[in-house]
């Protein structure tokens, strides 16, 4: 440690009786005293539990840091999406996981990258959730000052340092779980200024390709969707943000065949962005929503 620390007795002990309950050190009783040493052979992991957790959940340096101590064995995942960037989070994302199993407030300084400002905000950490789209990491906060739950970034973070006991931790984690069926990333507010926004949009697709239905079911997230014959489908969502969704959505235009924003200015510009495609690529075709 940069500086020296030291540690409550009670924690100690309690941090080797894990430890020994996990057979990573060895009790010895003398008398009324205990021993304590390191196991000779500690507890083995899996490899290919190990080849999972490094690649894929969060603080997956610890499972990268086992695994170099195993010896060579058959890798049997192979990884469509790599994200190995969360990686560089890793300090971050354990600092805040300890906060939440300790049910702590903590605070963070966060940096604005547009303009380089450093703030610091008092907070809850909830839950750690990470993009299948992108596999960057947020944390999901519930902050005092302005009584709502937000996300940070985990790579806009600069330090966190633990704080008191949350005594409504239970009560915050609650909430998120209730308003998690109407978040579609991780944003918790509209643009519009609307509590709730609804979108839904009709596909047409050949008779070869009910993937396509298929896909859909299992992209949905908090959505709907209504088969409405063998080449039709519909999918509807009420979220606090529809802006989220609108690179998913781009994904079926060239089978979008209706589709409606409660928005009307998001409406506007998808349909605005549309138009411009089409002229950029000299399709003349009236856009219709």
């Amino acid at each position: 440690f940069s500086e020296p620390r030291t540690f409550d007795e009670s924690t100690v002990r309690k941090k080797l009786k894990e430890y020994a309950e996990e057979g990573i050190v060895v009790t010895e009783k003398r008398g009324r005293t205990v021993l304590y040493r390191r196991a000779e052979n500690g507890p083995e992991c899996a490899p290919e539990i190990l080849d999972f957790f490094s690649e894929v959940l969060p603080c997956g340096v610890v499972g990268s840091y086992l695994l170099d101590k195993t010896g060579a064995h058959d890798e049997h995942f192979a990884f469509k999406h790599h994200y190995i960037t969360g990686a560089m989070d890793s300090g971050i994302v354990c600092a805040l996981l300890e906060a939440m199993r300790e049910k702590r407030f903590v605070t963070v300084e966060t940096l604005n990258r547009r303009n380089e400002r450093i703030t610091e905000n008092r907070a809850v950490p909830l839950r750690i959730m990470i993009s299948a789209q992108s596999g960057r990491q947020y944390v999901m906060v519930y902050l005092p000052r302005s009584g709502r739950i937000t996300a940070f970034r985990t790579d806009n973070i600069l330090s966190v340092e633990a704080g008191e006991p949350c005594e409504k931790f239970d009560e915050y984690r609650e909430i998120l779980d209730g308003i998690k069926d109407h978040i579609w990333g991780v944003s918790t507010q509209s643009m519009s200024g609307d509590r709730m926004e609804h979108v839904e949009f009709t596909v047409r697709y050949a008779p070869h390709e009910t993937y396509i239905h298929q896909r859909i079911e299992r992209e949905k997230r908090c959505g709907t969707v209504e088969r409405l014959d063998g080449r039709t489908s519909r999918f509807s969502a009420d979220v606090y943000n529809v802006s989220e969704m609108i690179p998913w959505i781009r994904t079926f235009l060239s089978r979008i065949t209706e589709i409606r924003f409660s928005d009307p200015a998001l409406e506007e510009q998808f349909r605005t962005d549309l138009a411009k495609m089409y002229e950029m690529y000299g399709l003349d075709r009236e856009v219709e929503t």
